[in-house]
């Protein structure tokens, strides 16, 4: 992907046991914190926006901590945020259009 100059930034399922048991979610988590691994290719980032709630992101392009000093998140949600309707987008006109034809029996 990167040779093609294409990136990627989605959610991860929190029973995966490949996530650090570190970056689920805890009552002893601050709210509006973020926790983040790096190694050599991959981010994995954990914010907890409410109480008992955790997202665990992996991007791509991400390899930095770097946090919005308005709204205090993370600058990898608020572009998981900005970009997670172009999927929603794909899904809808899938749904409306078919690529599908009649048999000719």
């Amino acid at each position: 992907m990167k040779q093609r100059g294409l990136t990627c930034i989605g959610t991860i399922r929190k029973n995966k046991r490949e996530i650090p048991p570190e970056f689920l979610p805890k009552k002893s988590r601050v709210i509006r914190s973020a926790l983040y691994g790096f190694t050599k290719d991959i981010t994995l980032v954990s914010f907890v926006p409410q109480k008992n709630k955790a997202v665990v992101l992996v991007p791509s392009s991400h390899h930095h901590k770097s946090e919005d000093p308005e709204s205090g998140k993370p600058h990898i949600i608020l572009d998981y945020n900005c970009t997670k309707g172009g999927v929603d987008a794909i899904d809808e006109k899938c749904s409306k259009f078919s690529c599908s034809r009649r048999s000719r029996r």
